[in-house]
């Protein structure tokens, strides 16, 4: 205890010491569970990301095929209803006819994203070749995965309080119990 005065009581050292050693623990173990969770979801939010572009890709080679305006941007659409995709576009290559790009985009401003290119391919039959009929860029936001870091980071700044409040108590109690109260009867 070289780091408190000397003019501490035993008790103020000792309460000091274990809440020190408390709080040193459940600070470790938040740190890990909250790197943990975020290696966790951001490995979520990317496997997310690689499904919905081959959705994308598959979804949208019909459309583009047969020159669907319609429906690529209903298509669009409910793509965008997806809360974790801030951006998409599609570029289809005009096989015969002017080149088509449609785009869909968050109104608020992205901080952190994740980004997804996927070719578009249309396949007639089970055994024809695919064919390539554009290309889709998707911009996923991470704010999800920040939000849930941070309620995580708000659990761990809760427990470390509560813990330290009952180490504390718990200790102050123990110790003016078990070793004032005995010394001082001495």
């Amino acid at each position: 205890m070289a780091l408190l005065p000397k003019t501490l009581s035993i008790q103020t050292r000792l309460i000091a010491g274990m809440a020190l050693a408390a709080s040193t623990l459940v600070v470790l173990v938040g740190w890990f569970w909250t790197a943990r969770e975020e290696r966790a979801l951001s490995q979520a939010l990317e496997a997310r990301a690689d499904r919905t572009a081959q959705l994308v890709a598959r979804g949208f080679a019909g459309p583009i095929w047969n020159l669907d305006t319609a429906a690529i941007g209903n298509l669009l659409e409910a793509v965008m209803a997806d809360p974790e995709v801030h951006e998409v576009e599609i570029s289809a290559l005009g096989v015969g006819t002017e080149p088509m790009r449609r785009r869909r985009a968050q109104a608020e401003p992205l901080r952190e994203s994740l980004e997804r290119r996927v070719d578009i391919q249309h396949q007639a039959a089970p055994q024809s070749k695919p064919v390539p009929v554009g290309q889709a860029h998707l911009v996923f936001t991470r704010d999800p995965v920040r939000a849930a870091l941070n309620q995580t980071r708000l659990m761990v700044a809760s427990l470390l309080a509560a813990v330290l409040a009952a180490i504390i108590i718990t200790s102050y109690w123990l110790v003016h119990r078990l070793v004032a109260r005995p010394v001082a009867a001495l």
